[in-house]
C-alpha cells in the first residue's frame, strides 16, 4: 500500500479498518525498544491484529495477523507525537494472478501458491542498519542540519555498498553494512537478528535469481547518536530455473532504515 500522509488521511485509513466488521478487529501493540535523543525518539516493537470470533472477516483475511513496526516520534510542546509509522506482517506472502501481472499479497481467496522465499528485500522492508563509516558527533556539536548532512553522506555510501552487493549476489559483502546485532524486518517473514541470520536470508534470495534494487533516500534525521532514514526502493528480478512466481519489476511505497546507533569506522 502507498504511504498515507496527514492526520485526515490517517483518520480515514483507520476508519475503514473499524468498519470492516462488527465487532471491529482488535489491534494490540507491544513496544520492545525505544531509542531517544533530544526531541526525537524511535520505537521498535510488535503488533497483533485479531478479528473477534463472531466477526465476518473480509475474504482471505486471517483470524489473527501479527508483525513488527518502527515509529519515529517527535516532541512538540512537551507532547510525544508520531511523525512516521511503518509496519509489516510476519504472515508469508502469497502470489495470485491478476489480469495484467503476478502480484504478491497476503493469503486470499484467489491464492495460487506461496511466494516461496521472497526474502527479505524488497517487499516494503524495514531494517536496522549499522553505519560502519559514520562517527556520531558529540551531543550539541553543530546544527541539526549539519549533523543530518554528515549522516546522509555516510548513509548514501552504505546504500551504494548495499546495492552493489545485491547486484553481485554477495551475501558476505552485504552483511558488512549491518551492525552485528542488527534486526532485518522483511514483509512476510519473521525478523532476522544478527549478521549470520541476515546473511542466510539474502543467501536464499540469491539462489532463486538475480536482483537489482535501487534505493532512494528521501529524508535523514540525526540527533546525537540516533540516525533515521526513510526512502523508497525499486527492484528488478531475473528468475533462475527454480524461482517461484515473482514480479520482474517491483517498487516500494516506503522503506525504512533505522534506527541506527552508529559505530566508529
Amino acid at each position: 500500500m502507498p504511504a498515507v500522509h496527514g492526520r485526515e488521511s490517517i483518520r480515514a485509513f483507520f476508519a475503514v479498518l473499524n468498519t470492516m466488521s462488527s465487532p471491529p478487529p482488535v489491534l494490540t501493540v507491544r513496544t520492545d525498544s525505544v531509542w531517544a535523543s533530544g526531541a526525537m525518539a524511535v520505537d521498535l516493537g510488535r503488533w497483533q491484529f485479531a478479528w473477534p470470533g463472531a466477526a465476518k472477516r473480509p475474504p482471505g483475511a486471517p483470524a489473527v495477523d501479527s508483525g513488527k513496526y518502527i515509529v519515529r516520534w517527535v516532541n512538540e510542546g512537551g507532547h510525544w507525537l508520531m511523525a512516521q509509522d511503518i509496519w509489516n506482517s510476519d504472515v508469508p506472502l502469497r502470489c495470485r494472478r491478476s489480469e495484467t501481472s503476478r502480484i504478491c499479497s497476503h493469503a486470499n481467496a484467489n491464492q495460487e501458491s506461496p511466494c516461496a522465499h521472497y526474502p527479505p528485500a524488497p517487499d516494503r522492508l524495514a531494517h536496522v542498519l549499522g553505519l560502519r563509516h559514520w562517527r556520531a558527533p558529540p551531543a550539541g556539536s553543530g546544527s541539526h542540519d549539519r549533523r543530518s548532512g554528515r549522516a546522509r553522506i555516510a548513509i548514501l555510501a552504505a546504500n551504494k555498498q548495499w546495492m552493489a552487493a545485491i547486484a553481485a549476489g554477495r551475501a558476505d559483502s552485504l552483511v558488512l553494512v549491518y551492525a552485528s546485532t542488527a534486526r532485518m524486518m522483511g514483509a512476510g517473514t519473521p525478523t532476522s537478528v544478527g549478521r549470520e541470520a541476515i546473511g542466510r536470508e539474502f543467501g536464499e534470495m540469491f539462489k532463486i535469481g538475480a536482483w537489482k534494487i535501487q534505493l532512494h533516500t528521501d529524508s535523514v534525521f540525526a540527533n546525537g547518536p540516533l540516525v533515521l532514514e526513510t526512502g523508497t526502493w525499486t527492484s528488478t528480478f531475473k528468475a533462475g530455473p527454480h524461482a517461484p512466481p515473482i514480479p520482474a519489476t517491483d517498487k516500494g511505497s516506503t522503506w525504512f532504515a533505522g534506527p541506527a546507533r552508529t559505530a566508529a569506522g
